[in-house]
């Protein structure tokens, strides 16, 4: 119960700011029609209720199978390992993230098809996972950043 609570007051610390910056410009400036302001109301309670589902998702299943697996491979006191699945997991992350998707479609239209969708993607991907697997390697070792 107390996740739950935690987790509205968050999604509500994140969506207030823009909902009262978006009804003091309508009450204001703007002056949209009252459909426009009963359309983004009804639109900012979904994204509430979208955001407060999914983080509850996180907060209940994922963090904790990361955290047992970020345990279980620590044990196995590899250093390689860790990297590996470091570079692989910030790999398939980005893979798999609808805004690199957006970002790769929206460059493939810019270009003309001269730099491919899979191709952008592939790169961001690689990019992200070498410098997760780097970050490891820093944070194992105690590198510091300057």
């Amino acid at each position: 119960m107390e996740s739950i609570k935690r987790t509205v007051l968050e999604v509500i610390y994140a969506v207030l700011p823009i909902i009262l910056i978006i009804y003091i410009l309508q009450f204001s400036v703007l002056s949209l029609p009252i459909d426009d302001v009963i359309q983004f109301t009804i639109g900012m309670i979904l994204i509430s209720t979208g955001l407060i589902i999914f983080l509850l998702g996180i907060h209940l299943g994922l963090l904790a199978i990361g955290e047992d697996i970020g345990t279980k491979i620590t044990l196995f006191g590899n250093l390689w390992i860790i990297i590996l699945c470091g570079f692989l997991v910030g790999f398939v992350v980005t893979v798999a993230e609808p805004d690199v998707r957006v970002l790769a479609t929206q460059f493939d239209m810019v270009t003309g098809g001269t730099i491919s969708k899979s191709t952008l993607i592939i790169s961001i991907a690689l990019g992200v996972g070498i410098f997760v697997a780097l970050a490891l390697v820093r944070i194992i070792k105690s590198i510091p950043i300057r």
